[in-house]
C-alpha cells in the first residue's frame, strides 16, 4: 500500500466514524443536549475569549503599532 493509499484509506474510515458518532450523538437526547450545551459554552466564551486575547496580544507586540487612518 502507497503513502498516499494508507492517506486515503485513514481519511474514509476518520469520516465514517465522525459520522456513525454523529448519528449517536443526535439519536439520543442526553449527549444531543450535551453537544448543544458545549457548542453553545464554544460560541459564547471559548471564541470570544481567543479573539480577544489575540487582539491583546497584538497590541502588545514590541515594534507594533496602530494602523494609520486614511485621511483625505
Amino acid at each position: 500500500m502507497t503513502q498516499a493509499n494508507a492517506h486515503t484509506a485513514a481519511n474514509v474510515l476518520l469520516g465514517v466514524a465522525g459520522a456513525v458518532a454523529g448519528y449517536v450523538v443526535l439519536r439520543n437526547p442526553t449527549l444531543r443536549r450535551a453537544a448543544w450545551r458545549a457548542v453553545r459554552i464554544g460560541l459564547t466564551t471559548t471564541i470570544p475569549g481567543y479573539l480577544l486575547r489575540e487582539a491583546t496580544a497584538r497590541g502588545a507586540r514590541p515594534g507594533s503599532r496602530p494602523r494609520e487612518t486614511m485621511t483625505m
